[in-house]
């Protein structure tokens, strides 16, 4: 019997003032990355959490026009939410550095890491204590 794997696997787990997000994938597709990051948006909205951590355990992106397309078409569900993505693949650095810019420049902030604990600093400097 071969079982079918879903294209992405998405854990989540809501802690101190964050909500962490494992999503884990063979591949990503833009109807892929737009339904994992909608999902992601509407985990962070029903846990009235403002700040996220994602661990992009997928070892390729998008390609830069489909980069671009999909962070435009994101960008409402993550106005008002600060992000932290950690990539450990580092062939997708710059093509996920782009699409971070691509976001800043349109008033949504995410920063890309290399390791999940300077990406957990970013994400709650500033958090009153």
């Amino acid at each position: 019997m071969n079982e079918t794997r879903p294209p992405i696997e998405l854990t989540f787990e809501a802690r101190a003032g964050y909500l962490f997000v494992h999503a884990r994938a063979e591949t990503t597709t833009p109807e892929t990355t737009l339904q994992f990051m909608r999902e992601v948006a509407k985990q962070c909205a029903e846990a009235k959490l403002d700040r996220v951590l994602l661990f992009r355990d997928i070892p390729d992106t998008l390609s830069l026009s489909d980069f671009f397309l999909a962070t435009e078409t994101l960008l409402e569900g993550f106005r008002g939410i600060r992000g932290a993505v950690v990539n450990p693949y580092p062939v997708n650095a710059e093509r996920l550095e782009f699409g971070s810019l691509v976001a800043l420049n349109r008033g949504v902030t995410y920063k890309i890491f290399t390791n999940e604990t300077e990406a957990e600093a970013w994400l709650l400097q500033d958090l009153p204590e």
